[in-house]
């Protein structure tokens, strides 16, 4: 029986979407806060417990960014977005310009 809250993909609960062996999760958590500008929500798993342990980081297998079954979809595709590149600001494009 699937764990309530890290469901198999297809029956609700959270799936992961990205992770991270860093000790410290800045880079999930500017995901995460992409992400929920889009309306996704979305968690970081284990990231406090990496924090403060960093023995334990290997051993949890590093940080899980988590978002509703419904949303890992639309999850995975704005990372892989922002993994391209296709977010970045060019040398002559300010913020108010950019378009994804």
């Amino acid at each position: 029986m699937p764990d309530p809250v890290v469901g198999e993909p297809g029956h609700g609960g959270f799936v992961e979407v990205a992770r991270s062996l860093s000790m410290v999760p800045g880079d999930l958590e500017i995901l995460r806060a992409r992400l929920a500008s889009d309306g996704i929500p979305a968690f970081i798993a284990d990231g406090n417990t990496t924090q403060m342990n960093a023995l334990w980081t290997l051993a949890l297998g590093g940080t899980r960014l988590m978002v509703p079954d419904a949303h890992a979809a639309a999850a995975r595709e704005i990372i892989a977005l922002l993994r391209s590149g296709a977010f970045d600001l060019g040398e002559d494009e300010d913020v108010g310009q950019a378009q994804p």
